[in-house]
Order: structure tokens, then sequence, then C-alpha cells
């Protein structure tokens, strides 16, 4: 499987794939494949939100005041999920 077919993969997807490869060089790559996967579409969207706060203005801007809500909250779950996972798969 390619880089750009493993960046399509559903999560659930990405994690079976993860879960079912028994060569540890191919499990390395595939978990890395995933992180990048997840602080790519992070990334996305912290730009999208930053982008929407400078074109509209911060004063009463509900992205612009939602944005470190969801990065601190949603950026900190991904990590301990994405840590209690991989840390189960041996």
């Amino acid at each position: 499987m390619t880089f750009y077919q493993e960046l399509q993969l559903s999560s659930t997807g990405s994690k079976q794939l993860i879960k079912n490869t028994t060569d540890k060089k191919e499990k390395t790559r595939h978990i890395l494949i995933y992180n990048f996967k997840v602080y790519l579409v992070v990334a996305f969207c912290f730009l999208v939100v930053t982008a929407f706060s400078m074109i509209f203005g911060n004063d009463n801007s509900v992205p612009g005041a939602v944005r470190n809500g969801i990065f601190d909250s949603s950026f900190g779950a991904i990590l301990r999920t994405n840590f209690l996972f991989f840390s189960k798969i041996k």
C-alpha cells in the first residue's frame, strides 16, 4: 500500500491495518503514517480557523473564541487516544 493510499484510509481502517500487520518495521511505518495523517488534519483545521479569524476579525469571532478550546482539548484527546491505542499494540 502506498503512502497516499494509507492517507485515504479511515481511522478504523488505519487502526485495523496496524493491528493486523505482523512485521515490526511495517507496523512502525503504518503508525507513523497514521500519526502524520492525524497531525495533518489538526494543522489544516487550525489554519482554516486562524484564516477565518484573520479575515473576519477576532472580535466576536466564534471560531476565534473556540479555537483555543478545540485545539487544547481535541489535540490533547487525539494524543492521549493515539498513545493509549499504540501502547497496547506490540
